[in-house]
Protein backbone atom coordinates (compact mmCIF):
# COMPACT_ATOMS: atom_id res chain seq x y z
CA UNK A 1 0.00 0.00 0.00
CA UNK A 2 0.98 3.74 -0.88
CA UNK A 3 1.42 6.15 1.24
CA UNK A 4 -0.33 8.97 -0.98
CA UNK A 5 1.47 11.37 -2.99
CA UNK A 6 5.16 11.49 -3.55
CA UNK A 7 7.67 14.09 -3.67
CA UNK A 8 10.99 16.06 -2.24
CA UNK A 9 8.40 18.04 -0.45
CA UNK A 10 6.06 15.76 0.87
CA UNK A 11 6.88 14.32 4.51
CA UNK A 12 3.69 12.64 5.31
CA UNK A 13 4.39 9.75 2.98
CA UNK A 14 7.80 9.25 4.97
CA UNK A 15 6.15 9.97 8.56
CA UNK A 16 3.25 7.14 7.25
CA UNK A 17 5.88 4.55 6.23
CA UNK A 18 6.71 1.35 8.32
CA UNK A 19 9.86 0.39 6.11
CA UNK A 20 12.06 1.45 3.34
CA UNK A 21 11.89 -0.24 -0.58
CA UNK A 22 15.83 -1.08 -1.06
CA UNK A 23 16.34 -1.16 -5.23
CA UNK A 24 19.71 -1.12 -6.86
CA UNK A 25 20.41 2.13 -9.19
CA UNK A 26 21.31 -0.43 -12.25
CA UNK A 27 17.59 -2.52 -11.52
CA UNK A 28 15.67 0.08 -13.21
CA UNK A 29 11.50 0.27 -13.15
CA UNK A 30 9.98 -2.57 -11.36
CA UNK A 31 5.78 -3.42 -12.06
CA UNK A 32 4.22 -4.86 -9.22
CA UNK A 33 4.05 -8.04 -8.03
CA UNK A 34 7.93 -7.82 -8.70
CA UNK A 35 10.03 -8.36 -5.23
CA UNK A 36 11.96 -6.60 -3.80
CA UNK A 37 14.06 -6.18 -1.03
CA UNK A 38 13.05 -4.02 2.43
CA UNK A 39 14.07 -2.66 5.81
CA UNK A 40 11.80 -2.62 7.83
CA UNK A 41 11.52 0.43 10.37
CA UNK A 42 10.23 -2.02 13.69
CA UNK A 43 13.03 -1.19 16.38
CA UNK A 44 14.28 1.47 14.47
CA UNK A 45 12.11 4.45 15.75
Amino acid sequence: MTTGSQGSGVLSSMSEANCFIMLEHARGDIDAGDEVEIVSFDGLI
